[in-house]
């Protein structure tokens, strides 16, 4: 949506160019769950490289400082961006789960979906995990590896 609303308003000041309209494809970077302390209990890094701490730290603090509207619907996803990385993130049952990347939103957002409606569902991957986040135990290293390789299927494959 908010891509939409760049290219209308590149469009009434006759600013839009072929790199506005061709389609970008989203480039992973990192998604985090928060549980409801406001403490970070997952860290996943699609990226090559280390991603630095103080970016790690001003995601999860904008996340944190947001006030997440909810409007009834579950197609609501809470928006913001921060040095190029646009961020998705919604809360559900006091969890927050964010989503970091480069790039145009919709083909993000509708992958963020298909998790949220997994998690509604409580698939057998969030089940055990949203019951450890929401009382603050260790996720264990075998979870954190089911958890990762199913994040690479939703977000890079």
């Amino acid at each position: 949506m908010s891509h939409l609303e760049d290219l209308l308003d590149k469009l009434v000041h006759n600013k839009i160019s072929y790199a506005d309209v061709i389609q970008e494809a989203e480039k992973p970077s990192v998604f985090v769950i928060i549980n409801k302390e406001g403490y970070v209990s997952f860290v996943e890094n699609f990226e090559t490289q280390h991603l630095e701490d103080e970016l790690l730290n001003e995601i999860t603090g904008v996340i944190l400082n947001s006030k997440i509207m909810e409007d009834g619907s579950d197609n609501f996803i809470e928006r913001a961006r921060i040095r190029g990385y646009n961020i998705i993130f919604r809360d559900l049952e006091g969890i927050r789960l964010c989503y970091a990347f480069i790039g145009k939103s919709y083909s993000a957002i509708n992958k963020f979906r298909v998790l949220i409606k997994e998690f509604h569902e409580l698939s057998n991957i969030w089940f055990d995990l949203n019951e450890k986040i929401s009382i603050q135990r260790k996720i264990e290293l075998n979870d954190r590896i089911r958890l990762s390789k199913y994040l690479q299927t939703i977000f890079v494959e």
